[in-house]
């Protein structure tokens, strides 16, 4: 918030439209929609602090820290779509996908821009083999955050399963090498 008000002190400058654009992305992803239903600006820097925590630990190997976490998250900031789309990634881990299935769609369905949601939901339908419904999670991910390496691999791999050469390639265009 704080850098989105500095940024709006300075209209048309190349450097605060910069900020404006990273800001929106980083909302995305935290699941940190800006408005009524956001945290005060002061509040922010907690909720972004317990977030990264919550995601550290599901990088690990002991969910039962990550289940504490995302708890703790969901506890402090009620209502926000971010710690539900932690909570998605917690029961992937676990193996639970009609749970994690489930949280990332009521995610999504609560902030359409939840490039995190997205992501998960796209990750979930690629492993499935439907091809498609990660085709159209993953290109909203692609649209809203071209730097997601994994999001256009997995957007290539979708597009090679259905035989769709022109978009197969012009996702591979995008994939490190």
């Amino acid at each position: 918030s704080w850098a989105e008000q500095s940024a709006g002190r300075a209209p048309g400058r190349v450097a605060a439209e910069e900020v404006l654009e990273w800001a929106a992305r980083k909302r995305r992803w935290f699941g940190l929609p800006a408005g009524v239903s956001a945290p005060a600006p002061e509040a922010e820097p907690d909720y972004l602090d317990r977030f990264v925590q919550a995601q550290n630990a599901l990088s690990g190997t002991h969910l039962g820290k990550a289940e504490a976490a995302v708890a703790a998250l969901e506890k402090a900031f009620p209502g926000l779509p971010g710690p539900l789309t932690l909570r998605c990634e917690l029961w992937l881990r676990k193996s639970a996908t009609d749970r994690a299935l489930a949280a990332c769609q009521r995610a999504v369905a609560g902030y359409p821009e939840s490039l995190q949601g997205h992501y998960l939901l796209g990750v979930m339908h690629s492993m499935a083999d439907r091809h498609q419904k990660a085709i159209e999670h993953l290109e909203l991910v692609v649209a809203g955050d071209q730097t997601v390496d994994d999001a256009w691999k997995r957007l290539a791999a979708g597009y090679g399963a259905k035989g769709d050469r022109p978009n197969r390639d012009r996702a591979l265009k995008r994939t490190p090498r």
